[in-house]
């Protein structure tokens, strides 16, 4: 009984408390899309790669307070700080961190969910060479009554 009580607590908890992408998404739509672009600059730099290139640790930090990061000397935090005129990004302290996990999830799986939504179209759409079938019939009766009134 123990055991099934502890295995229920463990997935409550993983449930509640894991990252959601399409949260992160909504949330990045809301709180970053204004001056990021995941593949190109905007206003700040494209996001696409940050989590792979300095992890998800040192991307919650920056999200959090960039400030604070260039403050304590972080080399790479500086080295955007100086490429972008000395413009800190805003601070999202107020997030809490369960946001904060989302968006860091949404940026480290973009690629990934990009590449599936390719897949996933490449697939469904037909090949080259394949026949594809129109349907010639016409509307029915009621279509056309419909139009017609």
């Amino acid at each position: 009984m123990l055991k099934k009580f502890l295995f229920i607590i463990v997935l409550f908890t993983s449930i509640t408390y894991s990252q959601d992408y399409t949260k992160g998404k909504q949330l990045f739509n809301t709180h970053c899309a204004a001056c990021h672009k995941m593949d190109r600059k905007l206003v700040g730099p494209p996001l696409q790669d940050v989590v792979e290139l300095q992890g998800r640790d040192w991307t919650k930090t920056w999200i959090k307070n960039s400030k604070a990061l260039i403050d304590s000397g972080d080399e790479h935090a500086v080295e955007i700080w100086e490429e972008y005129n000395r413009a800190a990004m805003p601070a999202y302290n107020f997030l809490p961190d369960t946001d904060l996990d989302d968006i860091v999830e949404y940026l480290a799986s973009y690629k990934t969910k990009k590449a599936e939504t390719i897949q996933a179209t490449q697939t469904a759409a037909p090949s080259v060479g394949q026949t594809t079938v129109v349907s010639n019939q016409s509307p029915p009766w009621y279509i056309i009554l419909l139009v017609l009134v």
